[in-house]
């Protein structure tokens, strides 16, 4: 009873494995490049007259006498086949099973176009095109685009291509706004298939140029001392590179236009760097070291000659009245 059992359960199994069809298929789907070569072995779980292969290419008789039979192709032209595998059983039965077989393609090329090349302006949204040349099938491209080496999307897009067999040209898009940090970093897109172990094909890398105005990131006045070579530095990032104007209080003319400015005497300096797209100030405050000695002088001899009254006070108070200082 138990061996019975058992046969039942092991026959159910094989029902199950081969889809109603007593065969094993090996492997039990191919994924094959367009144009290589392909092959599987059929094998009956039970006893036969004969079997054999149906399929637009690759085809294999009925043959008698044997439990296995391969099928294969060399090189696979066709973009959708479905190869059957049938077994004539001893009781006159036929029965198949489908070996499922996927084509593909990689992409002939990849490029990257941008809706607008000029230089790209912060805080504006920008539109990029990766355009994919003849690749199949279009249900599993992925496509990824780069700032250098930094991922920004992926998108793979999974479309019902019933109807479109072989190579499709695709488009996807982006949008993107940009910081001044971009400026000078390279963006790309790659097109792959997302079951291949294939190295994505890659665009051509662009270049951005990223235009913002200078900006200063602090607006605190600056205060320094003047000692030998002082200078003032009113450096700042900005692109186009930004002119620099220089102003002394009580000046009437602008005195220098470097970023870096030698003083040799005290007073309020106020840079100015410019671009066509803005502008910013920072503020120098130079002071004279002699001043500052007179003031801490004046400072010190008050704080000793208060200390010298409260000192003398205090004494003459202990002295008592009769005191003759």
């Amino acid at each position: 009873m138990t061996r019975l059992y058992c046969g039942l359960l092991f026959y159910l199994v094989l029902l199950g494995f081969s889809g109603g069809c007593q065969v094993a298929i090996s492997p039990s789907s191919l994924v094959v490049r367009y144009g290589g070569s392909a092959s599987s072995t059929c094998r009956s779980l039970v006893p036969i007259d004969g079997m054999g292969w149906e399929s637009p290419v690759g085809a294999v008789g009925m043959e008698g006498g044997v439990t296995e039979l391969n099928w294969t192709v060399k090189e696979l032209r066709e973009w959708t086949v479905t190869p059957q595998c049938f077994i004539n059983k001893k009781d006159g039965e036929q029965c198949m099973k489908e070996l499922s077989v996927l084509a593909f393609k990689m992409p002939d090329s990849v490029a990257l176009v941008e809706d607008d090349s000029g230089p790209k302006y912060v805080n504006k949204s920008y539109s990029f095109a990766c355009h994919i040349k003849n690749v199949a099938p279009v249900k599993n491209l992925t496509v990824k685009w780069f700032k250098g080496e930094k991922l920004l999307k992926e998108t793979t897009l999974h479309e019902d291509h019933e109807g479109q067999e072989g190579p499709q040209n695709r488009t996807v898009k982006i949008e993107s706004v940009f910081s001044p940090p971009d400026d000078g970093s390279e963006y790309r897109c790659e097109a792959g298939l997302d079951f291949t172990p294939d190295l994505p094909i890659q665009s051509q890398s662009v270049l951005m140029a990223v235009h913002y105005p200078p900006d200063h990131d602090h607006s605190e006045i600056e205060v320094l001392v003047l000692e030998g070579d002082t200078k003032l530095n009113c450096t700042v990032n900005g692109n186009p590179p930004p002119d620099y104007a220089w102003t002394l209080s009580g000046a009437q003319e602008k005195i220098e236009n470097k970023p870096v400015l030698a003083v040799k005497q005290a007073g309020d300096y106020i840079c100015t760097a410019s671009n066509k797209l803005g502008s910013s100030n920072k503020h120098f405050k130079v002071q004279s070291r002699s001043s500052g000695t007179f003031w801490t002088i004046i400072i010190v001899g008050v704080v000793v000659a208060v200390l010298l009254i409260v000192s003398y006070g205090v004494w003459k108070w202990k002295a008592g009245p009769n005191s003759i200082i």
